[in-house]
């Protein structure tokens, strides 16, 4: 968890914006020896990308408790999963907590981007999803960029 400049956080190995957020991911995959580490990214949006445009596998996409999250990528950028996404790498269960998105419901880039993931001040606000919702996993409002403790959603792909 962190701010909305995913190149601070741990992990992030020097990387910026959605590569600091894929960089993120492939290291939690890897430290808990997840198969294929190196395919993890992270669901992000910015000013130039739309997240679902940076997944190139049609799924399906399963929660490591074996829940699926959606069958392929029609059904992850149809508004709604099949269930929450707050389990972590480790398999702890995540209550009423948000991750950095700047994603609308059906996969594409919003205005709220922490200035591309880069900044953290408080003249710039992040998309947020809400873990524990459904339908408002990617797309549930937004959250000023210095806003710590937020999630990033890691998706195989």
């Amino acid at each position: 968890t962190g701010t909305g400049n995913l190149g601070s956080w741990p992990g992030a190995n020097g990387q910026s914006g959605i590569a600091a957020g894929d960089e993120i991911c492939q290291n939690l995959a890897a430290d808990v020896d997840l198969q294929n580490a190196q395919n993890f990214k992270a669901w992000l949006s910015d000013a130039n990308t739309d997240a679902s445009a940076t997944f190139t596998s049609n799924g399906p996409w399963v929660r490591l408790d074996g829940v699926v999250l959606a069958e392929n990528r029609q059904d992850l950028t149809d508004g709604s999963l099949n269930t929450t996404l707050n389990l972590t790498e480790t398999g702890d269960y995540i209550g009423f907590d948000y991750a950095w998105t700047g994603t609308n419901h059906i996969g594409g880039k919003r205005p709220d981007t922490c200035n591309n993931w880069v900044d953290t001040s408080q003249s710039f606000n992040g998309g947020i999803g809400r873990l524990f919702d459904r339908s408002g996993w990617t797309a549930a409002g937004y959250l000023p960029c210095d806003s710590n403790y937020v999630h990033l959603y890691c998706l195989e792909d």
